[in-house]
């Protein structure tokens, strides 16, 4: 994630004005499974990750996605925006899909989506952006605590079929990336109070989904995620 700002060369700046990239669709309505509501919550308290032994019989996250993967889902987000802003902003999370995966340090996981999720969550809830490098920091180190998480305790990973786990790692990707960028970009050139407040709604309604808890309860740092 150490470069991921670079993305907003990626968007074409006529959608940057527009209300719908502050202001995503209800978050809760971008999710398909319950897995992401509850198993989030169980990673707060991961500190300990695994020993060797444990890494080699551990189940794999890895996500592996095609084009029409990516059009499927990025068709169907644009699908809460007016019929006559679809194509464009079908477009922009097909964009920025393709930003997270070009960054080769962000791993192509379900852990990976799901820490580009809360971060940006938060980020937005927060309107907090203070540097490439210290968000790189931050979600390296969520990632680990995902991963942690789920391989922990994988029973309801597990349970998701193929196009659940798929859709539901491009939606938490491609959203993660908008919030964070929506944020930086907001903070960087002094966005007005109504985007602040755009920003820090989306943001709550997505900690709250990923996590069932008030977002204020939420606390993402260099340290990690953890309750307050």
């Amino acid at each position: 994630m150490k470069k991921w700002l670079i993305t907003l060369g990626l968007i074409p700046s006529l959608l940057l004005a527009q209300d719908g990239f502050y202001t995503p669709p209800p978050l809760s309505m971008m999710m398909t499974s319950s897995f992401v509501y509850t198993q989030g919550a169980n990673t707060m308290a991961i500190e300990d990750y695994y020993s060797e032994e444990a890494k080699k019989s551990a189940i794999s996250l890895d996500v592996s996605v095609s084009d029409n993967d990516i059009a499927r889902v990025a068709t169907a987000i644009a699908q809460n925006f007016p019929a006559n802003e679809r194509e464009q902003y079908t477009e922009m999370y097909k964009q920025l899909y393709q930003a997270y995966v070009e960054d080769k340090e962000n791993p192509q996981t379900f852990a990976g989506a799901m820490a580009a999720f809360a971060l940006g969550s938060y980020m937005a809830y927060h309107n907090n952006y203070e540097s490439d490098q210290k968000t790189n920091e931050i979600f390296q180190k969520l990632v680990k605590q995902m991963d942690a998480g789920i391989k922990s305790n994988p029973d309801d990973y597990e349970k998701l079929s193929n196009r659940d786990t798929k859709d539901t790692y491009l939606r938490m990707s491609m959203l993660g990336m908008q919030l964070m960028i929506a944020s930086a970009y907001a903070q960087q050139n002094h966005a007005d109070a109504n985007v602040i407040a755009g920003l820090r709604d989306t943001g709550r309604q997505g900690l709250e989904t990923a996590f069932g808890t008030s977002a204020d309860n939420i606390e993402i740092s260099t340290a990690g995620l953890s309750r307050k």
